[in-house]
């Protein structure tokens, strides 16, 4: 029995771009071409979020990342 399904992955790529870049660049050159070696020396580490839609905008409001007014 499979305890977990992710129904959507959705990627900001523009910004995800931006981002990456911003604190090493030419480390992204395409979504799936990603410079993970020199990232692994930054001292933020990404993590990914699974769940229920209206649990994760939860989680995200409770960390202040997102409101209701976006």
């Amino acid at each position: 029995m499979n305890l977990f399904q992710v129904d959507k992955i959705i990627i900001a790529q523009e910004e995800l771009e931006r981002l990456i870049n911003d604190l090493s660049p030419k480390a992204y050159m395409a979504l799936t071409k990603v410079d993970f070696k020199t990232l692994d020396s930054l001292s933020i580490r990404p993590i990914g979020v699974y769940g229920d839609r209206c649990e994760i905008a939860k989680f995200l409001s409770s960390l202040q990342v997102i409101n209701d007014k976006q």
